[in-house]
């Protein structure tokens, strides 16, 4: 499953625990107030780590696009410039959208 679709389920898991946490606590539901703690915590977990995934993959695109790039100063082909510099690019975009 891609890191989005893990930071969504992670986010929806974090809403659910909270309000969960919430009406357990409005009811006086020790139980149900501490399950709903337990689910926020690994909603919170399986978006940080989703997010860690991108960071990380954002991390292996700029570094294949400078290869790439490397390559074609050496080489003169234009073409594996240009796709490296879409790599990188593709690289940055995913960081920002990491954070």
């Amino acid at each position: 499953m891609g890191t989005a679709k893990q930071r969504l389920k992670g986010t929806v898991e974090q809403a659910k625990g909270r309000a969960k946490e919430v009406a357990g606590r409005a009811t006086g539901n020790t139980k149900r107030e501490m399950e709903g703690r337990a689910e926020a915590k690994k909603g919170e977990i399986r978006s940080e780590t989703a997010k860690a995934a991108s960071r990380g993959k954002a991390k292996v695109e700029r570094a294949t696009g400078k290869a790439k790039r490397a390559v074609a100063d050496v080489t003169g082909n234009q073409g594996t410039r240009a796709r490296g510099n879409k790599t990188v690019a593709k690289g940055k975009v995913r960081a920002k959208t990491s954070r």
